[in-house]
């Protein structure tokens, strides 16, 4: 290396110290050692040309120099950007986002754990809000944001469409549904673009676990799970729909996801045998699409699967009954609840409706327990 050659040392130290510092959230803190890492070229150059050694001397201590130099820059250039994340500080609680999909600019809630580490990736459990509703009633109906807390991972509650996006949601008059597949709701929204982008956006503001994210959702927003589990199956490890239906003629994954469904067989708005949605008191037709039987549900699903036409009983006290269907194709199975006495509520939630309109509550059992227990099962491969 000659002596001219030598000059762009310095350059490519202060460049190097630049690229590498402007990421770092405490420069020349020793907490990070990529930070250290970055200055250590300007200190390397000091006595090259401070101190009283000869041209050849100099000349061979800058060709060894060169060696370190690029290999300081691989290191900080390359790994400096993953360091970063270790200084953010990321809240608990309830924290609304916005995204852009489509054309629309959407919404989610998303509920961080107490005790969230960054440095420690954690799964996602998506819970889509039934027909009327919105993210907030879904954490008061749910709860899912006390699971979240216990077991430690990101409970996330999107925001389905209304008709007026400029104002208010509003259960009479502007409530929000998903564009489940049936052709009933919103069907210009791609809401499983929303969904997808969604996941994007978590994963690039937290620490997620990629194949441990989840889907759920209650009545229409059950639906929603249904066609993610369909449409976004290389995503979405399992799902778990509660009380709603699957609108798919013959459905088709990329690969076998697991399934629980749970319904209450006093469900007047997700009839056990199908029909009419209807309203408690009065026998009041609600009008829209008849729902096919719950059963019709449960077939689709485990022959797409290949599960074995009869399943076993793993659960059947109080009036509450489990079944498993297994083995199906890919190590999945298809799990399937019914309560007795439960009308169109969240097993071990709460009901902002009225029981004469959907029916009766139930504690006997937590809908959440049953379906993280699920979950956690599962993971994409």
């Amino acid at each position: 290396m000659t002596p001219q050659s030598s000059k762009g040392l310095p350059l490519f130290s202060l460049i190097l110290f630049y690229s590498k510092t402007r990421t770092c959230a405490v420069p020349f803190s020793f907490e990070d050692p990529l930070c250290s890492l970055a200055i250590a070229p300007i200190f390397l150059l000091v006595p090259v040309f401070f101190l009283p050694y000869t041209l050849s001397m100099k000349k061979k201590f800058l060709s060894y120099l060169t060696f370190v130099f690029f290999l300081i820059a691989w290191v900080t250039l390359g790994l400096g950007q993953e360091q970063t994340r270790k200084f953010e500080k990321i809240s608990s609680g309830r924290q609304t986002m916005s995204i852009k999909a489509g054309n629309l600019e959407r919404e989610y809630i998303v509920h961080v754990p107490q005790g969230y580490d960054d440095s420690k990736p954690v799964a996602v459990v998506i819970m889509c809000h039934g027909g009327g509703g919105t993210a907030k009633a879904a954490i008061t109906e749910t709860k899912w944001n006390e699971k979240a807390d216990e077991i430690g991972f990101l409970a996330v509650f999107p925001e389905a469409t209304r008709p007026n996006m400029s104002a208010p949601a509003n259960f009479r008059n502007n409530g929000q549904t998903w564009n489940d597949g049936s052709g009933r709701f919103q069907t210009q929204v791609n809401d499983v673009e929303f969904i997808n982008v969604m996941i994007d956006d978590l994963i690039a503001r937290f620490n997620v676990d990629s194949k441990r994210i989840y889907a759920t959702g209650f009545s229409n927003g059950a639906s929603m799970a249904f066609r993610l589990g369909v449409e976004l199956s290389q995503r979405i490890a399992a799902i778990a729909p509660v009380s709603g239906a699957l609108w798919f003629g013959q459905p088709k994954v990329s690969r076998p996801i697991s399934m629980l469904y749970l319904t209450g067989l006093q469900d007047p708005l997700n009839p056990i045998k199908g029909g009419m949605p209807r309203l408690l008191e009065g026998n009041v037709p609600l009008g829209g699409k008849a729902k096919p039987p719950v059963a019709d549900h449960i077939a689709k699903w485990t022959a797409m699967l290949h599960c074995p036409a009869q399943p076993e009983v793993i659960y059947d006290r109080d009036g509450i009954k489990g079944l498993r269907y297994r083995p199906c194709a890919g190590q999945a199975e298809v799990l399937f609840y019914t309560i007795d006495g439960m009308g169109h509520t969240w097993a071990g939630g709460f009901s902002l409706l009225p029981e004469s309109w959907v029916g009766k509550l139930t504690q006997k059992i937590k809908a959440n327990d049953l379906i993280w227990d699920f979950f956690k099962k599962h993971q994409l491969p």
